[in-house]
């Protein structure tokens, strides 16, 4: 509304008719751009979490098979290592 009176002035009497279509669609457009960047920063950002997690997952996989967790304190690791009890994963993959 605040723009259409400028832009109907611009446009000139015969397509003065126009101006609200055109202010509404560059509106809609405006938005689905912002809304894909945004969309696309949250997708990066799951995709760095679902990384990490796989790496540490499969990290822990390997010292699991070697026997290193047989090593370690009970405070850290729990005996027999379950990734869903320990805090230890979680934090290597945050």
């Amino acid at each position: 509304r605040v723009l259409g009176a400028p832009l109907g002035a611009l446009l000139g009497p015969d397509l003065q008719q126009w101006s609200a279509p055109t202010i509404d669609t560059a509106i809609k457009v405006a938005m689905c751009i912002i809304a894909s960047y945004i969309q696309a920063v949250i997708s990066a950002f799951y995709s760095g979490l679902r990384g990490g997690q796989m790496c540490a997952d499969g990290l822990f996989k390997m010292c699991d098979e070697r026997g290193l967790w047989a090593k370690l304190p009970d405070c850290l690791v729990s005996k027999p290592y379950d990734p869903d009890t320990t805090y230890v994963d979680d934090a290597i993959k945050y």
